[in-house]
């Protein structure tokens, strides 16, 4: 009988074993089906690379700019077209527009008008078929991706909290002091999320940016947001880009964020996606698609007075702020 539990208990852990070893098998055969069918830096999965600059653009190569770039935040898109699969159309169509260091740019459109194309072009994560995206002079087609996204600061809709310290999540390459960050989370999150964070801590002894978060921290939409802006306050990126990055927020709380990156982040070159046309009328321009292409770029008080146009229609559907844009920019 003791060689009969012994021969059960070891089935049970062969059993165990082959279990694991299949969904181990499985994790390897997505992580080979991975390696294979997506596209690496410099390799454009069904589109013909171009090297010899035989697109219009800067022939592609590994060397980066300058370390010291982008020193000024001036993004320039001339003629850019860019579709996201060979068999589709091009989500992006002749894309031209320029934004001058520390300008601060609304950008808006309905639904597919191509927002979140445009923004993932900047970040090459879909194929430029047409055209140049440039960063200070420099065509981001002969940045490696790595510098490129590195030089940008990005807050997307949906927040990414990584399971770590405080630390580690604001400033993962460790290039900044404690107190620098401590400074970045004052002056974003402010005494409220500094006491949440303190109250998460197991122990009163650990330090705040020592306490660990994760996915399921226990902050509201809007506090997270804020926690996670503090990072790009830290950065001091020369180009933020905010894809819709407040359009779960309340208003109170999405206008506190802008704000703040008013504030800041002046000499930051801002590109933010807004669902809220009310925050559009306090930016420096505003930049509207529709179908892949720009049909407006001026500032919000020259796009008012024409009138006419694809930004006064959207703003006048709401009297109450077509109301308060009249009495902001003195239009009759």
């Amino acid at each position: 009988m003791t060689y009969v539990f012994q021969v059960t208990g070891t089935l049970s852990n062969i059993a165990k074993i082959s279990a694991q070893f299949e969904a181990d098998a499985v994790s390897v055969a997505r992580i080979a089906e991975y390696s294979s069918a997506v596209a690496v830096d410099g390799e454009e999965d069904g589109f013909p690379v171009e090297r010899d600059g035989s697109n219009g653009s800067t022939p592609y190569s590994d060397s980066d700019p300058s370390p010291a770039w982008p020193q000024f935040g001036r993004v320039e898109f001339r003629g850019v077209s860019a579709s996201y699969q060979p068999s589709l159309p091009d989500s992006l169509q002749s894309v031209s527009f320029t934004v001058n260091p520390g300008e601060k740019v609304a950008v808006v459109g309905r639904t597919g008008a191509g927002k979140s194309s445009m923004v993932m072009c900047l970040l090459r994560l879909m194929h430029q078929t047409a055209g140049e995206t440039l960063i200070d002079g420099v065509d981001i087609a002969g940045v490696t991706t790595v510098r490129l996204r590195r030089s940008l600061a990005l807050m997307p809709q949906t927040q990414i909290v990584f399971s770590g310290s405080v630390r580690q999540n604001l400033d993962p390459l460790g290039l900044h002091h404690d107190e620098e960050i401590l400074d970045a989370l004052g002056v974003c999150g402010g005494p409220a999320i500094i006491d949440k964070l303190s109250g998460i801590r197991d122990s009163e002894e650990i330090p705040l940016l020592d306490t660990i978060v994760g996915p399921n921290i226990n902050l509201s939409k809007g506090e997270l947001q804020l926690l996670l802006l503090s990072g790009a306050v830290l950065q001091k990126s020369k180009i933020l880009i905010l894809d819709e990055a407040t359009s779960g927020m309340d208003a109170e709380a999405e206008a506190r964020c802008h704000e703040i990156i008013c504030e800041n982040l002046r000499d930051t070159t801002t590109l933010a996606i807004l669902h809220r046309l009310g925050l559009t009328l306090h930016y420096d321009k505003v930049l509207v698609l529709e179908r892949g292409r720009v049909v407006a770029f001026d500032t919000p008080a020259a796009l008012l007075a024409q009138g006419q146009g694809p930004y006064f229609s959207m703003v006048q559907e709401d009297p109450t702020l077509m109301a308060r844009a009249k009495h902001l920019f003195g239009l009759e």
